[in-house]
């Protein structure tokens, strides 16, 4: 896992010498505490946005399962009344009269 984690700073290092250039970050002027305090508002808004959406699929896997479950309840209703109607037919062949 460590390694993982040192690899993606790696690639963001890179990333980062690629757009700007190799430059000597400690004296550029950069206010730092700014910086990192306005990519911690950007980070809130991602991870916001993310739950957001995990929230909505939660709810749209919900909502499928529920349609399922009434699906399946209201076949088994139907399947129930087609069982009754067959067994209630069935009685009344055993109880008819006979013709011959």
């Amino acid at each position: 896992m460590n390694n993982k984690i040192i690899d993606l700073v790696r690639k963001r290092l890179i990333k980062g010498e690629e757009k700007y250039g190799n430059e000597n970050v400690t004296s550029d002027g950069r206010d730092f505490i700014q910086e990192a305090l306005e990519e911690s508002l950007d980070l809130a808004v991602y991870v916001a946005a993310k739950l957001i959406e995990i929230k909505q699929k939660e709810n749209n896997i919900m909502g499928a399962r529920i349609d399922m479950e009434n699906r399946q309840d209201s076949f088994e209703h139907r399947l129930k009344l087609i069982e009754d109607a067959v067994e209630e037919l069935s009685r009344e062949l055993v109880n008819a009269p006979k013709i011959h």
